[in-house]
C-alpha cells in the first residue's frame, strides 16, 4: 500500500472542495479561502481551507479540520477505511487492504497499526481521542453541577424556552476561555456525548462554538424507541428550533446542519425497524439549504416507504424558533399552527384567504379578450386554463394571437411562447391584420411584409399602430428542448421581476418536449396539462393552450374526442373551445362528400368559422361564436348571432 501521506499531498483540497460543496468560496488572505455556509454547522465566515498546507480548519471549533482524510470522516461522514478507499480512487492508486496476520512478529514486536486501524480508534470515539473525548464528558458533568438555571434563564427565555425545558436538557453557563457562553449537551442513552454552545454576548465575533468531533443530531435516539402512541417527529434543523417544538409537547430532532441530513438518512437505515413506525414532519429552514434539506429528506423518506408531512413555515420568519416567538408565550396558539393539516382545513382558508381571493377575483373583473362575443360566453378572462383546438391551417394560431394582441391593446402584459411559428412571422401576422384594420382594400399580407416587396404607407401606419401591443408583449421563441419547467421558471422569474401578472400563450401543446422521454404520448399529454395547470393556479394567472385535433375527427363536429390525448383536457382545462368550419354543421354522406364540402370552405374568402366552446367553468357549459376569417390578412371578425336561451 502506498505511503497515506504522500496520496494527501496528491489532492487539492481546495480544487476537491470546490467541485463538490454545495457553498460558496472566496479568496480570505494569502492562500486562505472561506467556505460559506459551514458544512458542519451551517454558520459562516469560520469555515477555513488552506491551500499551502492541503488543510482545513473551523474557528468556530465545529469540526476538529485536518487533511483530506479527515475531510472525508468529517464532513462527508464517511467510516476510516471509506474514507482511505476514496482517496486512493480519487488518485488512480490500487488500494489493497493490510491485515494482520497471526504470528506476525513485526506487529507484535512494534504494536504497530496500519492505516485503517491508526484512524478507527477516533471514530469509534465520534472522530476524538479517548483523551478528548473524556475532557468533553467531565467539561459537560462539571457544568450541569453547577446548576445556574438563573443564568440559562437570561438567555434562554429571549428565545421563548421555559425553565422546564432547559432544566430537562441540562442546560448550564460557563466560561469557555474569557468568555461566557450557554452550553446544551447531547446526551444520547443517558450519556453526554457533546456540546452546543452558544455565545452569550451579541457582539461575539463567533455565535457557535461546539465541542470537537462529530455533533451527533439533537434527539435523535427517538427513532430508536416502539412507537406505541401513534406519534409524530418534528425533523428541524437548529437546536433551539428543536426546543421550541418540544415546548409544545411535541417530539422534535434537530439535526444541527443542514450537512447532516445524509447521516441521518443513515441512521433511520440503521434503525428501520423502529423509525418506520413513526411519522414525520419536515420542518427545516426558509433558506436554500432549508429547502434541500428537504427534498433530500422527502426523498429518502419515500424510498423508505415512511409517511411524512412537510410543514410550511411562514415566509417572514427564518425557522421555527423565530416564528414560536412570534406567539409571545400564547403556547395552544402555536400548537395548533404547528399541525401540518391545520392550515388545510376550510375553516382556516375562510378566516385568512376566502376575503383575499374574492378580492383578487373583482380585480380580474372586465378583462377583455377584445371578441365581444366570447367575452359574453365565458364573462370575461380569470385566471385558469384555457385550451384552443382546431384541425389543421383552420387559423387556430391566427386565431389566439389576434387574441393576445387585443388583450395586449388593452394593456395586459403578455408572454406568448412559440414553439412552432418564429417571431419574424408572428409580428408580420400582427401588422398584416392591423393594415386590415386600417383599410381592409389595401391590406397587405404577411407573406409580402416579410419579404420586403411592397412597403407601403399603410405598412408604416400598421407598424406605427402596433407599437402599443409590440410594447405589452413578449415572444418567446421555443425549440425542441422547451419543456414545461422551462415555462415555469420563465413566467415566475418575469413576475418576480416585472411585478406584472402576464397572459401565457403556448402554441402549441404537442410540442412541449416531454420531462421523460419514455412516457407515451398520453402521459406526456396529462402530465403537461396537468403541469400548466398548476403554474396558472401558483401565479394567479390565464394561460391559453393550443392543442391539434386527431387526424380522424377531422370530419366531424368539434367534441373532446377530437383532442389528442383528452383525457388531462377535458377533466384539468378550465375552459374547452374548438374551432370549426361553419360548414360542419350541415355536413351528409360519404367521407369523401364530406372531405369535398371541407375543401370548398376552405377555399372561400372569408371562410365561415365558428368557435365551439365544450366546458366552461365560469360561464355556459356549451356555446357558440361565429366568425367570418379573411386568412390572408391574419384576422377574425366577429358575426354577432342572438342570445341563447
Amino acid at each position: 500500500m502506498e505511503d497515506l501521506n504522500e496520496l494527501k499531498q496528491k489532492v487539492s483540497l481546495l480544487d476537491y472542495i470546490k467541485q463538490s460543496a454545495t457553498g460558496k468560496i472566496e479568496r480570505v488572505g494569502n492562500n486562505e479561502y472561506r467556505l460559506n455556509p459551514c458544512p458542519v454547522c451551517g454558520s459562516k465566515d469560520h469555515f477555513t481551507i488552506y491551500a499551502d498546507s492541503n488543510s482545513y480548519s473551523s474557528f468556530n471549533g465545529c469540526c476538529k479540520g485536518g487533511t483530506i482524510i479527515d475531510y472525508f470522516i468529517e464532513i462527508e461522514h464517511l467510516s476510516t477505511e471509506e474514507a482511505i478507499k476514496k482517496l486512493y480512487q480519487i488518485t488512480g492508486t490500487e488500494y489493497k487492504t493490510k491485515t494482520r496476520q497471526k504470528g506476525d512478529k513485526n506487529v507484535a514486536k512494534t504494536g504497530q497499526k496500519n492505516e485503517v486501524e491508526k484512524v478507527q480508534e477516533k471514530e469509534q470515539n465520534n472522530n476524538l481521542t479517548r483523551e478528548e473525548l473524556e475532557k468533553t464528558i467531565t467539561f459537560i458533568q462539571e457544568g450541569i453541577k453547577q446548576k445556574n438555571i438563573d443564568n440559562v434563564m437570561q438567555v434562554v427565555s429571549k428565545r421563548g424556552i421555559s425553565k422546564e425545558i432547559a432544566d430537562k436538557y441540562n442546560m448550564f453557563v460557563a466560561n469557555l476561555g474569557k468568555e461566557a457562553r450557554l452550553f446544551i449537551p447531547i446526551f444520547e442513552n443517558r450519556k453526554p456525548k457533546a456540546y452546543i454552545s452558544r455565545a452569550i454576548d451579541p457582539t461575539s465575533p463567533v455565535r457557535y462554538k461546539n465541542s470537537k468531533g462529530e455533533i451527533i443530531p439533537f434527539n435523535r435516539e427517538y427513532i430508536t424507541k416502539e412507537n406505541g402512541k401513534n406519534e409524530s417527529i418534528y425533523i428541524c434543523e437548529g437546536i433551539f428550533d428543536g426546543l421550541s417544538i418540544e415546548e409544545a409537547d411535541k417530539k422534535a430532532i434537530a439535526l444541527n446542519s443542514t450537512s447532516q441530513v445524509n447521516k441521518f438518512i443513515e441512521y433511520m437505515q440503521k434503525h428501520i425497524k423502529t423509525a418506520s413506525s413513526y411519522n414525520y414532519i419536515l420542518c427545516f429552514d426558509n433558506d436554500e439549504a432549508g429547502e434541500k434539506a428537504t427534498n433530500e429528506m422527502k426523498t429518502a423518506l419515500e424510498e423508505m416507504k415512511i409517511s411524512y408531512k412537510v410543514l410550511q413555515i411562514p415566509k417572514e420568519y427564518k425557522d421555527i424558533n423565530e416564528w414560536f416567538v412570534s406567539f409571545s408565550g400564547n403556547l395552544e396558539a402555536f400548537k395548533q399552527e404547528l399541525n401540518p393539516y391545520h392550515k388545510e382545513t376550510i375553516l382556516n382558508y375562510i378566516n385568512n384567504s376566502f376575503l383575499n381571493d374574492i378580492s383578487k377575483m373583482n380585480n380580474y373583473k372586465g378583462r377583455s379578450t377584445g371578441f365581444k362575443e366570447l367575452d359574453k360566453k365565458i364573462n370575461g378572462v380569470y385566471p385558469g386554463l384555457y385550451v384552443l383546438g382546431a384541425i389543421s391551417s383552420l387559423g387556430k394560431t391566427t386565431y389566439i394571437h389576434q387574441l393576445a394582441d387585443q388583450m395586449a391593446s388593452r394593456g395586459e402584459k403578455v408572454i406568448f411562447f412559440s414553439l412552432e411559428q418564429s417571431k419574424f412571422e408572428l409580428v408580420a401576422k400582427g401588422v398584416s391584420r392591423q393594415t386590415f384594420l386600417i383599410n381592409p382594400k389595401e391590406a397587405k399580407t404577411s407573406l409580402s411584409i416579410m419579404q420586403n416587396t411592397d412597403i407601403a404607407d399603410i405598412t408604416i401606419e400598421a407598424v406605427r399602430d402596433y407599437q402599443e401591443i409590440a410594447n405589452n408583449t413578449i415572444i418567446v421563441e421555443g425549440n425542441f428542448d422547451m419543456t414545461v419547467k422551462t415555462i415555469r421558471n420563465y413566467v415566475e422569474s418575469y413576475i418576480k421581476t416585472t411585478g406584472n401578472k402576464p397572459i401565457v400563450i403556448l402554441d402549441y401543446l404537442q410540442i412541449l418536449r416531454p420531462i421523460n422521454d419514455r412516457w407515451t404520448e398520453k402521459q406526456q399529454v396529462d402530465f403537461n396539462v396537468s403541469e400548466l395547470k398548476r403554474i396558472s393556479r401558483d401565479n394567479d394567472i390565464p394561460i391559453f393552450i393550443i392543442c391539434s385535433f386527431n387526424r380522424e375527427n377531422y370530419s366531424t363536429t368539434v367534441d373532446f374526442t377530437s383532442f389528442k390525448e383528452s383525457g388531462a383536457i377535458e377533466y384539468g382545462a378550465d375552459v374547452v373551445m374548438g374551432l370549426q368550419l361553419k360548414v360542419m354543421e350541415d355536413l351528409k354522406g360519404d367521407v369523401n362528400k364530406k372531405r369535398e364540402e371541407i375543401n370548398k370552405a376552405k377555399a372561400q374568402t372569408p371562410r365561415e368559422v365558428n368557435l365551439i366552446g365544450l366546458k366552461n367553468r365560469n360561464g355556459k357549459s356549451y356555446f357558440k361564436c361565429s366568425y367570418k376569417f379573411y386568412p390572408a390578412f391574419n384576422f377574425f371578425e366577429e358575426v354577432e348571432t342572438l342570445e341563447e336561451d
